[in-house]
């Protein structure tokens, strides 16, 4: 474990990149899930809107994910390579954790659809 006691302002700008990359990506995704959930609640939830928002988000949350769990762990080891003169970082940010939840809305996006098509098909015997 390595700790500096007084980072110099290059070590606290690579400690932001840690950090910061992950946080941006988790509130960006906040963000689309509200705005999916909020039409939904406000008008029909089996929509191609809806379908196309909720893929949306899982294709941000798959390479939004991976590029800050990226970036996280470049940080992590520019950050390292400051302190010390060889070795790198055991940081090993959560990737499997964005594709998980990518995974999952997209599956969810597919219901949706599934909900689209039984509509359009209702519609039409009706």
């Amino acid at each position: 474990s390595v700790c500096a006691d007084d980072p110099t302002w290059p070590q606290a700008l690579l400690g932001g990149l840690v950090s910061l990359p992950p946080l941006l990506c988790a509130a960006v995704s906040a963000f689309l899930l509200w705005r999916v959930v909020r039409r939904a609640r406000r008008a029909d939830p089996f929509t191609p809107l809806t379908v196309h928002r909720l893929r949306w988000l899982a294709g941000w949350l798959f390479v939004g994910g991976l590029a800050a769990s990226l970036l996280a762990s470049l940080g992590a080891d520019l950050l390292v390579g400051t302190m010390v003169d060889s070795g790198h970082s055991s940081y090993d940010p959560p990737g499997w954790a964005w594709v998980f939840a990518a995974v999952g809305i997209a599956a969810v996006s597919e219901i949706v659809h599934r909900g689209v098509s039984m509509r359009a098909e209702l519609d039409a015997v009706i």
